[in-house]
């Protein structure tokens, strides 16, 4: 029987309740930043999306009445500059009882001529990010990994779907997802270096009561 609920975006403690000897934990880890776009002519060239957060859901965990426990809440990685990768997502934990490990980074655009790069591994259960090639057109390779607590946003690798006046690619929504790698947004490869973007951060819910 489930008694009470709560929602972790940031890392803290938890006091189990007294009279409570179960708690279902629901989280993601942080999703992998994206690669960044190679920034070199004339190759075009974008950078890989990040990979999605690994995801549980409703693990049920035995507990102590009056146990405080620690909740982490994994980072999400940062967007790789020009020419570099992304950075690996942060974990979740569940004190030890329960832990999400974070997507993987974006591969750079630097790695491939005339293609997207690789997208991340998505962490266990966390999808991949992927790679776009666009025939005669930028090439953005920077769809992100979606996870099972958040939606991918807009591709970044035209005007209508990036801040232009920060050439920077949109970021996804909800929680552990990847982030965007950076587009090569020229088609003749002049110019480069869109921006990539960070992963979401993680998150962890818990629910308890009585097992």
């Amino acid at each position: 029987m489930l008694v009470g609920r709560q929602r972790f975006t940031s890392s803290g403690n938890f006091t189990v309740p007294a009279g409570v000897d179960a708690v279902w934990v629901s989280m993601c880890g942080g999703g992998g930043g994206g690669g960044g776009s190679d920034g070199i002519v004339p190759r075009i060239s974008g950078g890989g999306g990040g990979g999605a957060g690994e995801c549980h859901f409703r693990t049920v965990i035995l507990v102590t009445p009056l146990e405080v426990i620690s909740v982490t809440i994994g980072n999400g990685g940062l967007g790789g500059p020009s020419g570099t990768i992304g950075t690996f997502g942060g974990t979740t934990s569940f004190g030890t009882y329960l832990s999400a490990i974070g997507g993987f980074f974006g591969r750079s655009g630097e790695t491939i001529d005339n293609g997207g790069a690789a997208g991340g591994f998505g962490g266990s259960s966390g999808q991949g990010g992927y790679s776009v090639t666009v025939s005669n057109g930028p090439l953005a390779g920077e769809i992100l990994g979606i996870g099972g607590f958040g939606g991918a946003g807009l591709f970044g690798s035209s005007p209508l779907n990036r801040d232009v006046s920060a050439n920077q690619a949109l970021v996804g929504a909800g929680f552990g997802t990847g982030g965007h790698g950076g587009a090569q947004i020229d088609p003749g490869g002049l110019v480069g270096g869109g921006l990539s973007s960070d992963g979401t951060p993680g998150m962890c819910f818990l629910e308890w009561g009585i097992a």
